[in-house]
């Protein structure tokens, strides 16, 4: 134990009897290094350092965790925005499917429009290329007449 000890010695003759004056000791015992003031504090703060960082990491964990399910939630609804969004075009193409069905149906059950249906359409011809001679020859150069194009005439 650690504190302020003093020793006494006597010498003693050979049946046991004390013989002259007592010798003193005085001396002190310290505490170990690793008991002292300085160390207590030392482990206190060591202490205090730990609890810090480990509350960091919790808290570091803990925040992506909260952005990982965060991002999982924004990826879900997007999947979901994105599945809405075919559905939606599915059944705008089902619906126009259904109509060219029924205008090819319609076309095809009057003889009347069943031509038109399948011959492709020819280009108007204005009256300055009805009027040509039949001895003109077609120029290499061509000429569009709305949707399709023609060869021009040369005389």
């Amino acid at each position: 134990m650690p504190g302020h000890y003093r020793v006494q010695v006597r010498t003693a003759v050979g049946n046991g009897m004390p013989f002259g004056n007592p010798a003193e000791v005085n001396f002190t015992i310290h505490r170990p290094w690793w008991a002292t003031g300085w160390a207590l504090t030392g482990y206190a703060l060591l202490l205090l350092t730990l609890c810090s960082v480990g509350w960091m990491i919790y808290r570091r964990i803990e925040n992506n965790r909260i952005e990982k399910r965060h991002n999982e939630e924004k990826m879900l609804l997007r999947m979901t925005e994105l599945i809405d969004r075919c559905n939606y075009y599915e059944e705008i193409l089902k619906v126009n499917v259904e109509n060219a069905k029924e205008d090819l149906k319609e076309k095809i059950d009057h003889p009347e429009q069943r031509k038109s249906a399948y011959e492709p359409l020819q280009p108007e011809m204005s009256q300055e290329d009805k009027d040509y001679p039949k001895s003109c020859q077609p120029c290499p150069q061509r000429v569009a007449y709305g949707k399709h194009t023609t060869h021009k005439l040369h005389c």
